[in-house]
Protein backbone atom coordinates (compact mmCIF):
# COMPACT_ATOMS: atom_id res chain seq x y z
CA UNK A 1 0.00 0.00 0.00
CA UNK A 2 1.21 3.47 -0.82
CA UNK A 3 0.99 5.94 1.19
CA UNK A 4 0.32 10.04 -0.35
CA UNK A 5 2.63 12.55 1.41
CA UNK A 6 0.88 15.86 2.80
CA UNK A 7 1.67 18.65 0.66
CA UNK A 8 1.59 20.19 3.90
CA UNK A 9 3.67 17.90 6.33
CA UNK A 10 3.73 20.97 8.76
CA UNK A 11 0.34 21.32 9.77
CA UNK A 12 -1.92 18.22 10.89
CA UNK A 13 -5.03 17.69 9.60
CA UNK A 14 -7.39 19.25 11.90
CA UNK A 15 -4.82 22.38 11.37
CA UNK A 16 -5.25 22.07 8.16
CA UNK A 17 -9.19 22.06 8.17
CA UNK A 18 -8.87 25.32 10.34
CA UNK A 19 -7.07 26.98 7.75
CA UNK A 20 -9.27 25.93 4.97
CA UNK A 21 -12.00 26.98 6.86
CA UNK A 22 -10.54 30.20 7.84
CA UNK A 23 -9.39 31.08 4.21
CA UNK A 24 -12.89 30.08 3.22
CA UNK A 25 -14.73 32.60 5.59
CA UNK A 26 -12.68 35.77 4.49
CA UNK A 27 -13.74 34.55 0.57
CA UNK A 28 -16.83 34.66 1.72
CA UNK A 29 -17.16 37.55 4.37
CA UNK A 30 -14.62 40.25 4.03
CA UNK A 31 -13.62 42.25 6.72
CA UNK A 32 -16.30 40.99 9.23
CA UNK A 33 -15.73 39.22 12.50
CA UNK A 34 -12.47 40.62 12.80
CA UNK A 35 -12.88 43.83 14.24
CA UNK A 36 -11.81 45.92 10.87
CA UNK A 37 -13.45 49.39 9.84
CA UNK A 38 -15.71 49.12 7.20
CA UNK A 39 -14.65 51.33 3.93
CA UNK A 40 -16.76 54.94 3.80
CA UNK A 41 -18.62 55.50 0.73
CA UNK A 42 -17.41 57.33 -1.96
CA UNK A 43 -19.04 60.14 -2.61
CA UNK A 44 -20.88 61.15 -6.22
CA UNK A 45 -18.86 63.01 -8.69
CA UNK A 46 -20.54 66.22 -9.68
CA UNK A 47 -19.41 67.17 -12.91
CA UNK A 48 -21.00 70.16 -14.78
CA UNK A 49 -20.27 71.76 -18.11
CA UNK A 50 -20.21 75.49 -18.72
CA UNK A 51 -20.11 77.86 -21.39
CA UNK A 52 -16.70 79.85 -21.09
CA UNK A 53 -17.63 82.62 -23.61
CA UNK A 54 -20.76 83.95 -25.67
CA UNK A 55 -18.80 83.89 -28.79
CA UNK A 56 -20.00 81.77 -31.87
CA UNK A 57 -16.50 80.06 -33.05
CA UNK A 58 -16.93 78.86 -36.71
CA UNK A 59 -15.86 75.15 -36.73
CA UNK A 60 -13.35 75.11 -33.40
CA UNK A 61 -11.40 71.88 -33.35
CA UNK A 62 -9.19 72.83 -30.73
CA UNK A 63 -8.64 74.36 -26.84
CA UNK A 64 -5.88 74.75 -24.47
CA UNK A 65 -4.66 76.45 -21.35
CA UNK A 66 -2.46 79.69 -22.16
CA UNK A 67 0.77 79.28 -20.64
CA UNK A 68 1.08 81.59 -18.04
CA UNK A 69 -2.12 82.88 -17.81
CA UNK A 70 -4.87 80.58 -16.08
CA UNK A 71 -7.64 82.98 -16.77
CA UNK A 72 -7.21 82.04 -20.41
CA UNK A 73 -7.34 79.92 -22.76
CA UNK A 74 -6.41 79.33 -27.20
CA UNK A 75 -9.34 78.17 -29.11
CA UNK A 76 -7.86 77.07 -32.58
CA UNK A 77 -10.93 77.04 -35.58
CA UNK A 78 -10.39 74.74 -38.69
CA UNK A 79 -10.25 78.04 -40.85
CA UNK A 80 -6.85 78.90 -39.29
CA UNK A 81 -7.56 80.90 -36.70
CA UNK A 82 -6.81 81.31 -33.07
CA UNK A 83 -7.80 82.92 -30.78
CA UNK A 84 -7.08 84.24 -27.17
CA UNK A 85 -9.91 84.07 -24.71
CA UNK A 86 -9.81 85.83 -21.48
CA UNK A 87 -12.22 85.88 -18.49
CA UNK A 88 -15.05 84.58 -21.52
CA UNK A 89 -14.25 87.28 -23.79
CA UNK A 90 -12.37 86.82 -27.04
CA UNK A 91 -10.38 89.82 -27.94
CA UNK A 92 -11.46 91.45 -31.54
CA UNK A 93 -8.26 90.34 -33.28
CA UNK A 94 -7.44 87.04 -33.63
CA UNK A 95 -4.23 85.80 -31.49
CA UNK A 96 -2.85 84.36 -34.89
CA UNK A 97 -4.15 84.47 -38.35
CA UNK A 98 -2.92 81.46 -40.80
CA UNK A 99 -5.71 81.18 -42.87
CA UNK A 100 -4.06 82.27 -46.31
CA UNK A 101 -1.99 79.44 -45.40
CA UNK A 102 -4.70 76.45 -44.76
CA UNK A 103 -6.67 74.89 -47.78
CA UNK A 104 -9.59 72.20 -47.92
CA UNK A 105 -11.41 74.15 -44.69
CA UNK A 106 -8.56 72.51 -42.49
Amino acid sequence: MLTQKSPFPFLSPPLLLLFLVLILHECLFPAYGWGLASTPPIPEASIQLQPFSTHTFHHPIFLTAAPGHPEGVFVVEQEGYIHFVRTGQVSNTPFLDIHSKVSSGG
